[in-house]
C-alpha cells in the first residue's frame, strides 16, 4: 500500500504535469527538424499496434484511476509489445516514481531518452528525478544536452 505522504506527492507532480501540459501544448510545438530526426524504427503490425494502445490506454485510465498495481501490470505488457516506446518508458517511469521506486524511474527515463532524445518533456522528467536524487552532476549533463535542441 501506498502511504498517505507519498500519494499527496504523486497528486501534486499529477497537478504539476497536467499545468505544463496544458502550458505546453499552448506555447509550444514540435519542430519539424527533430520529428525527421528521430522516426520511430519499428513499424508495429496494425493488429500488434490495436492491442499496444490498448494497454497503454488502460494503463493510463488505471493509474489515473489510482490502481498503480493494475497500471504498473499493464504497462509492462506493453514494454512485452514494444519495449522501444519512448511514451511507455516515460509513463512506466512516472508510476514507478509515484511508487517510491526511484532507481527503476530512472532507467525506465533514460530509456525514453535514449529512444527520443529530443523530447523535452522526458529530459525535465529525468532532471527532476535526479534532482529528487540529489545527483546535481548527472541533472546539470542532462540539461546541457537539452540545450542542443
Amino acid at each position: 500500500m501506498i502511504n498517505n505522504q507519498k500519494l499527496k506527492k504523486y497528486m501534486r507532480n499529477k497537478i504539476y504535469l497536467f499545468l505544463s501540459i496544458i502550458i505546453l501544448s499552448v506555447s509550444c510545438s514540435i519542430p519539424k527538424k527533430l520529428v525527421e530526426k528521430n522516426p520511430k524504427i519499428n513499424i508495429l503490425a496494425d493488429s500488434v499496434q490495436r492491442k499496444f494502445d490498448y494497454y497503454f490506454f488502460e494503463g493510463i485510465r488505471l493509474k489515473n484511476d489510482q490502481k498503480f498495481d493494475q497500471a504498473l501490470e499493464t504497462f509492462r505488457m506493453c514494454l512485452s509489445i514494444d519495449s522501444l516506446d519512448a511514451g511507455i518508458q516515460s509513463e512506466t517511469g512516472i508510476l514507478y516514481a509515484a511508487l517510491g521506486f526511484n532507481n527503476e524511474a530512472v532507467k525506465c527515463f533514460e530509456k525514453a531518452i535514449q529512444f527520443d532524445p529530443g523530447n523535452w518533456w522526458y529530459n525535465v522528467q529525468l532532471i527532476s528525478m535526479y534532482a529528487d536524487l540529489k545527483n546535481w552532476k548527472r541533472r546539470i549533463e542532462i540539461t546541457k544536452e537539452l540545450q542542443k535542441y
